[in-house]
C-alpha cells in the first residue's frame, strides 16, 4: 500500500472524541490520527520565502512572474545587510494538537493549521519509529510552528531550529524542549507533500548523542560535507543533517519524494553518503529488519 493510500485513511478527532480502539481496518493500514486539543482560531501569521519571484499564499499561482506581494525586511548580519521576504496572512491556527504515527507514537504539534498538520503527518511517516521516540525523549514539547527562527542578526522566516535557549516571547513553551519550524518552510515544499525541514531538524536531534555522525564516512567525504555551507548557519553538521533528510526521502515509496532524495553529483544525496549513513547507529542498532530493508540501495 502506498503512502498516499495510507494518508487517505486519516482520522481527525478532538480531545473529547479520542478513539482509543482502532478498527481492524484502521490497524491494518496504520491509520494516522490527528488529535486536536483546541478549536481553530483566526491568527495573523507570516509566511517566508527564499525566492520572492515565486508566488506566495496571497498571490495567484497563475500570476505574472516577479510580481508577487512579498514584504521586504532588511536586517544587518556579520556578513552585511540582507533582505528577508514574507507575506502576512490570516490562518485558522490550532494551538495544540497531536499526530499519532506508526500506531502508538504521539507527536505534539503547536500553532498549526489543519493543512500544516496533514503535511507534518506525511513527513513523520518517513521517519523510523525509533527515531521519533528519541525525538519525543529529547524534545518532549514536540514541534512549534513559528513566523521566524533565531533572533537579531540570526532571524529567518525560513527553515527550522533546535533552540538552545528559552524565548521570553513564548512563556507557554520552553524552546529548548521543542523544535521550531517556520511557516515558510511548510509553504516552500507543499507541492512535494512533505516538509524536508522537519526531517533536517530531526537529524540534528540524532547528532546529540551520535546516532548519526561523521565517523563512518570516508575521510574525503567527511571533509567535504563538514565544509559545505547549506544555509546562513555555517555549522559543520548542517550538511550531515541534510544527508539524513535526503536519505529518509530516498526510502519513500512516493516517486516524487524518492527522486528528491537522490541526485548524482550532490554529495549530500549520492550513494557514497547513503552507504556511510547506513553504518551509523541510527540505521544499524535502531532499526528492525523491515525498516532496514526500506533503506536498502535501489537499482
Amino acid at each position: 500500500m502506498s503512502e498516499h493510500q495510507v494518508r487517505a485513511q486519516q482520522v481527525r478527532v478532538t480531545e473529547d472524541e479520542l478513539i482509543v480502539e482502532l478498527s481492524e481496518e484502521d490497524r491494518e493500514v496504520q491509520a494516522m490520527i490527528i488529535i486536536e486539543s483546541d478549536h481553530p482560531q483566526e491568527v495573523q501569521i507570516r509566511v517566508g520565502t527564499r525566492n520572492p519571484r515565486l508566488p506566495g499564499p496571497l498571490d495567484s499561482p497563475r500570476g505574472p512572474v516577479g510580481r508577487s506581494r512579498w514584504t521586504r525586511e532588511r536586517i544587518r548580519t556579520r556578513r552585511g545587510p540582507i533582505t528577508l521576504y514574507y507575506q502576512e496572512i490570516t490562518a485558522r491556527i490550532i494551538e495544540n494538537a497531536r499526530i499519532r504515527v506508526h500506531g502508538d507514537i504521539d507527536i505534539p504539534c503547536h500553532r498549526a493549521t489543519r493543512e500544516h498538520l496533514t503535511l507534518l503527518e506525511a513527513t513523520f511517516r518517513l521517519v523510523p519509529p525509533s527515531h521519533l521516540r528519541l525525538v519525543n525523549q529529547r524534545k518532549p514539547q514536540g514541534f512549534l510552528l513559528s513566523n521566524t527562527t533565531g533572533r537579531g542578526a540570526n532571524i529567518s522566516y525560513m527553515g527550522g531550529l533546535n533552540p538552545r535557549v528559552d524565548y521570553r516571547s513564548t512563556p507557554h513553551y520552553n524552546e529548548t524542549q521543542l523544535i521550531l519550524i517556520t511557516y515558510g518552510a511548510l509553504w516552500e515544499n507543499r507541492d512535494l507533500g512533505i516538509c524536508p525541514t522537519v526531517l533536517h531538524e530531526i537529524g540534528h536531534v540524532l547528532t546529540h548523542r551520535g546516532e548519526i555522525n561523521y565517523s563512518h564516512f570516508p575521510e574525503e567525504r567527511r571533509r567535504q560535507l563538514a565544509g559545505t555551507r547549506t544555509s546562513r548557519n555555517p555549522g559543520a553538521l548542517e550538511a550531515l543533517c541534510n544527508a539524513y533528510m535526503y536519505f529518509l526521502c530516498y526510502a519513500s515509496s512516493s516517486p516524487d519524494v524518492q527522486a528528491y532524495g537522490n541526485r548524482a553529483g550532490d554529495i549530500q544525496r549520492d550513494r557514497v553518503t547513503r552507504d556511510a549513513l547506513r553504518r551509523c547507529p541510527a540505521f544499524t542498532r535502531l532499526l528492525d529488519e523491515t525498516w532496514r530493508s526500506r533503506f536498502a540501495e535501489r537499482g
